[in-house]
């Protein structure tokens, strides 16, 4: 009997605990992307000069930043880092600001706007890059909207 009862709880607490492990690493990576514009937008304003997001190439482990248009994925990660010679390249002169580098399992992260994001000495979008993070876990999804100016705007899609 008890058997049973344990044999029945588990099978409905498996799925459930499936669709909680996804949305704990569809947090954890929208958490890592808010963070990462957050210290782009004040590293541009702290050192007066351009700062960039780029994606993590796979094969280089070097910054993606070809791509001005289209959606990218950027499931290995991203670099943060300030542009010191404002030549739009990440090389060893540049002072890098933080090194997000992720497991592809599971989640994939698209930006509808390329390899890049850039922010203008005041913290603002440069370029008008406007564009959307999507974050899609095995259909446990958010999209994080970013304006022209710079500000997220949120949209879970459960």
């Amino acid at each position: 009997m008890s058997l049973s009862i344990v044999a029945v709880l588990i099978f409905y607490a498996i799925p459930q605990f499936s669709h909680i492990l996804l949305k704990h690493q569809l947090e954890n990576r929208v958490s890592f992307i808010l963070h990462s514009i957050k210290e782009a937008k004040l590293a541009a304003i702290k050192y007066n000069a351009e700062a960039f997001i780029c994606r993590i190439d796979k094969e280089s482990d070097n910054c993606a930043m070809k791509a001005h248009k289209g959606v990218k994925l950027w499931n290995h990660g991203w670099l943060v880092f300030i542009d010191s010679n404002n030549d739009r390249k990440q090389q060893s002169t540049d002072k890098i600001i933080k090194v997000i580098r992720l497991a592809s399992n599971f989640c994939d992260i698209s930006w509808n706007r390329g390899g890049y994001i850039s922010y203008h000495q005041f913290g603002l979008l440069k370029g008008s890059r406007a564009g959307t993070f999507k974050i899609d876990c095995d259909n446990v999804t958010t999209q994080l909207v970013i304006n022209w100016v710079g500000r997220v705007r949120r949209i879970n899609k459960y």
